[in-house]
């Protein structure tokens, strides 16, 4: 019973590079059975890797993978909500109400920008990332030409080097990646 609006700087549906890793937990919170969700691929196992091991460790999953440009847009349309393609540049706080660009006025403000997040940026400007906690990523999202080989599988290179990687099968497509965790300049 809320008049809620979503701004975000491009229209869904759109490319959302993620693992798109959703658990049984997410679907319980959300009120969804697995079934209602198209495009979920449930992943009964993962093998797990560390850096040095010549074998990995298959373990028996009860998790789910989706491609997130998918699922963002199946939960937009569910929630039914007005989604407004605005990029936010100012945020004050004025009285009972934040006011956006001078545009849009609302009581609640939830931000979901990631790192570049403007509601956190404008309002809590004083919490700044870690330099000893910051992770680079690159990933690739791609339809293979190629069976998908249905296991996820999870690549650790600690104690060494503070990396991981993932092999994420999805519906029609593979999520690759690998991370890394910065040291402190």
């Amino acid at each position: 019973n809320r008049d809620v609006a979503v701004l975000d700087a491009a229209a869904f549906p759109r490319t959302k590079l993620c693992a798109g890793w959703v658990t049984p937990k997410v679907l319980a919170d959300l009120e969804l059975s697995p079934d209602a969700v198209p495009g979920l691929v449930e992943l009964s196992k993962m093998n797990l890797h560390w850096k040095g091991s010549k074998r990995s460790l298959p373990m028996p999953s009860k998790q789910y993978s989706i491609r997130r440009s998918e699922f963002d847009h199946f939960l937009l349309k569910r929630s039914n909500v007005t989604t407004l393609e605005h990029r936010v540049r100012k945020i004050h706080h004025d009285g009972d109400y934040y006011i956006i660009d001078d545009a849009f006025r609302c009581t609640y403000l939830v931000g979901a920008g990631g790192t570049q997040c403007p509601v956190k940026k404008a309002l809590f400007p004083e919490v700044q990332q870690s330099r000893d906690r910051i992770a680079l990523a690159r990933e690739l999202e791609y339809e293979p030409t190629h069976p998908i080989h249905p296991r996820c599988h999870l690549w650790w290179f600690y104690p060494n080097s503070p990396g991981y990687a993932w092999y994420v099968p999805k519906q029609n497509a593979i999520n690759i990646g690998f991370g890394y965790f910065k040291h402190p300049v």
